[in-house]
This record gives C-alpha cells, structure tokens and sequence, in this order.
C-alpha cells in the first residue's frame, strides 16, 4: 500500500511540476514583426521620432549571446522638450488568460547609440507591467556612442484567476530627434517575453489529485484482498 501511495505522490509531483505554459503570442517576435502585440505610448510620448516608420521587429543581438535575432524596436521619448521630470515613450501590450497561482516574467532588453551620435546620458528606462502596476524596472545607463547595454528583466509572483494585461515600456526624458548628431537617440530593444502561468484551473487539479487518490486505495485493497 505505501508502493502505491508513494506513486501516487510521485504522480502528483509531475502534474504540479508541468503544471505552466507560455502565455504570450510571438514572445521572440520569430514572424519578423509585432504579430501579437498592441504598440501603445505614455502621455506626450513617442516610440520613434517624428516622420520615422513605425516601430517594427529587427534582427539584434539583445541578449548578448553573439548571435542576432528579430526583436522589437524603438526610439523612445518625448514629442515636447524636457519639463519637470517628464519620461515619455511607450512600449508593446498583450492580454492573456491564467489560473489562481504563481507566475513569472522575464525580459531581455537593450539599449544601442549609434557610432556616428554623441553619447547618451541614458538609454531608457525599461519596465514590466501586470495589470498596471510595476513589477520590474531597469534603466540603461549612459551610453558611449557605438556601445550597447543589455540586461534581463524578471518577475515571479502571484496572480489571479482571470484575464490579465502585460505591458513591456521603455522611457526617455528627452526629444527623439534624429535630424543632426546632437540630437541622435539611442535604439531601445525588447526580446525574448517569456511568461508562465498556472493551467489548469486549480479545482481542476484537484479533483484530479483525488481521482488519484481513490485509484490508489482500490488498488491497494485489491492487493490486500
């Protein structure tokens, strides 16, 4: 009989283990565009420069393995000059569905300043968020011209059963001019959004658990029989 308990929670132990997926669509941007994503900004942002093309998926090295690969794209800032401590820019958003339980996020993320522009006193200021709330935050220090800066973004918590809203941002303080070498702005570069939820339902597994169970002891009085 402890054989067949002991199975029993080996069992179990291998549902609860496998018990996440991915829920994001085109985390690696693999189609060459944002399929998937919903492009927003922040108030008085840009993603790009004004006149520039939308923002798109481009072949980039954000992770820093040496091998390049599509990734989101932006020039992020603001469309007026600086004032008050105003950040401006925007970011790509995505809804998605989960069970009651722990979840977790990560990220890669960049910033690159082109040879030809002047340094950067920073290369954005990137975030995660889950329904609104920040979870994770990292900004991109000053930037020699020619240089990139990388570096992951990661989040592990809990979330609610329900619908829920992901949103990766990225900010600047300044202008996202482009017209002369003073005013070049670095790139901003998101890859790589993995996101893991719980599935299936928790009542779910737990009537299966206690199935389990039930099957355990029938087959343990057979034995005893």
């Amino acid at each position: 009989m402890t054989c067949v308990r002991n199975s029993i929670f080996v069992l179990a132990l291998c549902l609860l283990g496998g018990n996440t997926q991915a829920s994001v669509v085109n985390g690696d941007f693999s189609t060459g565009d944002l399929s998937g994503w919903t492009l927003y900004t922040t108030f008085d942002g840009q993603l790009v420069p004004t006149g520039r093309p939308a923002p798109t998926a481009v072949m980039f090295d954000t992770d820093g393995d040496g091998v390049a690969s599509f990734a989101a794209q932006f020039r992020v800032g603001q469309q007026t000059p600086y004032n008050a401590g105003q950040w401006g820019g925007g970011g790509i958003l995505q809804s998605f569905s989960s069970a009651a339980g722990a979840m977790s996020i990560s990220v890669d993320v960049a910033a690159y300043q082109q040879p030809e522009s002047t340094n950067s006193s920073t290369g954005g200021l990137f975030y995660i968020l889950v329904d609104g709330q920040i979870v994770s935050s990292w900004e991109a220090p000053s930037i020699t011209a020619g240089v990139t800066v990388r570096n992951q973004l990661t989040y592990t918590g809990s979330i609610s059963d329900g619908v829920h809203e992901l949103r990766i941002l990225a900010q600047r303080p300044y202008l996202t001019g482009y017209s002369t070498r003073a005013t070049m702005t670095p790139f901003q570069y998101m890859d790589n959004v993995v996101l893991t939820t719980p599935v299936p339902e928790p009542t779910s597994l737990a009537m299966l658990l206690a199935g389990l169970g039930l099957i355990g002891t029938a087959a343990a009085k057979r034995r005893t029989a």
